[in-house]
């Protein structure tokens, strides 16, 4: 098998994730991996503008400020409760931070509301005051 190379990031298709797969390349002739092909599809971010992105903001989800680690190949978080995700504004497709899955299941749940959000996170915090 011939070793690829990807165009974005210079991992090969025989380096190793965090999870220990190979990078995935979704072809033998593909230029690029599938991490740097999704995320640049996706949010205009490769895999090393996500890492750049995560280490800004140290390591941690920008909601809720636990640590987190991207390309673990695990994404669910009941596989792996630190696992990450671009988190990302679902009317604007603009990219907001690195986030960890249950923050970003409440920002895109928030996101797909039909009432103004604000108004219902100040009904959410009013829940909590009490």
């Amino acid at each position: 098998m011939t070793k690829q190379v990807c165009k974005w990031c210079g991992m090969t298709s025989e380096c190793k994730e965090l999870n220990g797969n190979f990078v995935y390349f979704d072809n033998p002739s593909a230029k690029q991996c599938k991490t740097c092909r999704n995320g640049r599809t996706r949010y205009g971010l490769d895999r090393l503008q996500q890492l750049a992105l995560l280490d800004k903001q140290g390591g941690v989800c920008y909601m809720c400020e636990q640590k987190i680690t991207l390309f673990s190949g695990q994404y669910s978080a009941k596989k792996n409760p630190n696992a990450a995700i671009v988190e990302h504004c679902h009317a604007t497709k603009k990219v907001r931070g690195i986030a960890c899955h249950p923050c970003n299941n409440v920002l895109g749940k928030i996101d797909n509301l039909e009432i103004d959000p604000i108004k219902y996170l100040k009904k959410l915090i009013s829940l909590y005051e009490k």
